[in-house]
């Protein structure tokens, strides 16, 4: 059977010398140096360990909410750092997908068809320029100020 540390108040922390020390809860400790300190966990599963660091935790007992966040999870077969992972990934997805957005609310005709114009009419026309005026003289004047995804049939 573990050993299980004393919940340590935070005046027994301060007290503490530099080191590793448990600070009771379920596999949290706290790591004091000199000039800084920090919490972290030791996590347990399949017969390995490691550490995860709670950085930017300065409170003991927000560092023993996580910590018993972090136990729960791994009580019932989630890996940490997995999850972390898979959150991060969704949050990147998130984020792209938001600037998509944001940049199709921004984007006028004019300047798509710039992109296109410099991309796929510069390549497979003889005379490309004469298109582009052709465009630039007729097109623009209508709708080249008019956001792309609120161009509709009628405006063409």
């Amino acid at each position: 059977m573990p050993k299980i540390a004393k919940l340590l108040t935070e005046k027994e922390i301060k007290a503490l010398k530099v080191g590793d020390h448990a600070v009771g809860g379920r596999g949290l400790y706290i790591k004091k140096r000199e000039t800084f300190s920090c919490y972290y966990v030791r996590i347990r599963k399949d017969g390995t360990e490691y550490t995860k660091y709670l950085s930017g935790v300065k409170s003991l007992k927000r560092a023993r909410q996580i910590a018993e966040e972090i136990q729960e999870m791994v009580r019932n077969g989630i890996d940490p750092r997995e999850e972390e992972k898979r959150i991060a990934k969704e949050k990147a997805r998130l984020k792209a997908e938001a600037e998509t957005a944001e940049r199709l609310k921004r984007a006028t005709f004019q300047i798509v068809f710039d992109e296109y114009y410099r991309e796929v009419m510069v390549k497979g026309l003889d005379k490309p320029e004469r298109e582009f005026n052709r465009v630039r003289n007729h097109v623009f004047p209508l709708i080249g100020d008019k956001p792309i995804n609120e161009i509709t049939h009628r405006d063409l």
